[in-house]
């Protein structure tokens, strides 16, 4: 158990708070940038869920890895055990490019909309 008022983990219930995460980002550090491609399909198909977890009947909402592993296979990491873990973080980026896909579609409606009204 280790605790403080900015850092806090309790390994009996796998809880972490912290008062911020930071993830290593640079460019420096990257090869291959591309930038993702049809990610409001990929997204789409994704599932999100709500569930009670079995060690601490706590209520939850999520994804499942082992679907999420179907789409975006780098996301996910499996321990020796056989458990699956879900790197939540990185679904930021597919999110963002979704969120830009469906507003030029939404953009592309209201020009339409737009040429009809001015007809």
């Amino acid at each position: 158990y280790t605790s403080s008022t900015k850092f806090y983990y309790n390994p009996s219930t796998g809880t972490v708070n912290a008062t911020t995460f930071n993830s290593l980002s640079d460019v420096n550090k990257k090869d291959n940038i591309e930038t993702i491609t049809l990610a409001l399909e990929k997204v789409s198909a994704l599932r999100g869920v709500t569930y009670i977890w079995k060690d601490t009947k706590q209520p939850s909402l999520g994804l499942i890895a082992q679907e999420v592993e179907q789409i975006f296979p780098e996301l996910v990491s499996t321990n020796k055990e056989g458990e699956k873990s879900l790197n939540y973080g990185s679904m930021i980026g597919v999110l963002i490019e979704a969120i830009k896909e469906q507003q030029k579609i939404i953009d592309n409606q209201g020009k339409r909309i737009n040429k009809l009204e001015n007809l």
